[in-house]
C-alpha cells in the first residue's frame, strides 16, 4: 500500500469491507502541523469531522469521526492503522 496515499476514511473502509474489526490510528511523534499554510488547508476537514462527531448516530460512528478529524489524520505525515481480523 505504499503506492500510493491513503486518507484514513479510506483505509477504513478497505479495512471494514475486507472483514477487519477494531480499527485503531495510532498517534506519531511529530509536529503537527509542520508548516502554517497546513492548518488553513486542514481547517475545512477537522471542522466537518467535528460537526459529524456531534450528529453521529451510534458509538462506531462518533469513534470514526473523532479518529478522521484527529491532528494525526488531518495533519499527519504517516498512517500508522491496526486491526484486528476475523478469523474463519
Amino acid at each position: 500500500m505504499h503506492i500510493m496515499p491513503w486518507s484514513y476514511p479510506q483505509l477504513y473502509l478497505y479495512l471494514r469491507l475486507f472483514g477487519f474489526s477494531d480499527i485503531v490510528l495510532h498517534d506519531e511523534e511529530q509536529k503537527k502541523p509542520k508548516y502554517f499554510f497546513e492548518k488553513i488547508i486542514g481547517l475545512p476537514q477537522y471542522l466537518y469531522c467535528k460537526r459529524k462527531v456531534k450528529k453521529s448516530a451510534t458509538e462506531e460512528e462518533r469513534s470514526f469521526w473523532k479518529a478522521a478529524g484527529s491532528s494525526q489524520s488531518v495533519y499527519g505525515r504517516h498512517l500508522i492503522i491496526t486491526a484486528t481480523s476475523k478469523k474463519s
